[in-house]
């Protein structure tokens, strides 16, 4: 199921869908594309542990072992972390979700340092006040969803914070929407942790698409009228 963000024919405008419209239509391709989003977890979860024990069974008595182990997780983690923004945007472009894909080594670069970039500014926000530091986490929203999209470290954050500006009431009431039930839940329920997680990063994955869309439109339309 793509984006259903509406489009207005008489500007040739792309009109994003309201809060809770949005987050109607992310769970619709959560529901759709649950056992998807599960597997994938479970399996980059299993093959990152795998290979953390293995690296481990084979360097146990190598004094850099741990070293080792943890350098590897990381990267192990970072190409899974990656995935997530990649198959949110296959799910919402209504493309084909392959589960593994081969890290492309620029790609997974970029998306350290981009990472970097954000935690510090993020640290140095939520030091000096709490404030800042959670509108750097909104006005980041996107940076992975434009890596995937081939833009290097500094121009994804920049087209982040472009186009959150532009959806940032949005992005908050989707956040607020998804993350206060969770924090107010009694205990940890894995599963559905999990389904509103889901949601959350679908319903970025639409604000961002819609943006991207607009964005297009606009350069269309100006090209147009040169």
């Amino acid at each position: 199921m793509p984006d259903k963000s509406t489009i207005n024919d008489s500007s040739n405008e792309i009109e994003p869908l309201g809060s809770r419209q949005l987050l109607f239509q992310a769970w619709d391709l959560v529901l759709e594309n649950y056992w998807t989003i599960a597997i994938a977890i479970l399996t980059h979860g299993l093959r990152n542990t795998a290979l953390a024990a293995l690296i481990m069974l084979i360097l146990i008595k190598n004094p850099i072992c741990p070293i080792v182990v943890l350098t590897v997780w990381i990267l192990a983690n970072a190409v899974s972390f990656l995935e997530s923004p990649r198959i949110c945007l296959s799910i919402v472009r209504g493309e084909p979700v392959a589960l593994w894909t081969k890290p492309d080594l620029r790609v997974l670069a970029s998306w350290l340092l981009a990472t970097l970039c954000v935690i510090a500014s993020l640290f140095t926000g939520l030091t000096l006040f709490v404030i800042p530091g959670l509108l750097v986490a909104m006005f980041s929203s996107f940076y992975g969803f434009a890596i995937v999209d081939g833009e290097s470290t500094i121009q994804s954050i920049k087209t982040s914070f472009s186009m959150t500006r532009k959806s940032i009431w949005r992005i908050i009431k989707i956040c607020a929407m998804c993350l206060i039930p969770m924090a107010l839940m009694p205990l940890p329920l894995i599963g559905l942790d999990l389904l509103i997680d889901s949601v959350l990063f679908i319903a970025l994955a639409i604000t961002y698409n819609t943006s991207r869309q607009q964005l297009a439109v606009t350069s269309s339309g100006t090209i147009n009228d040169k």
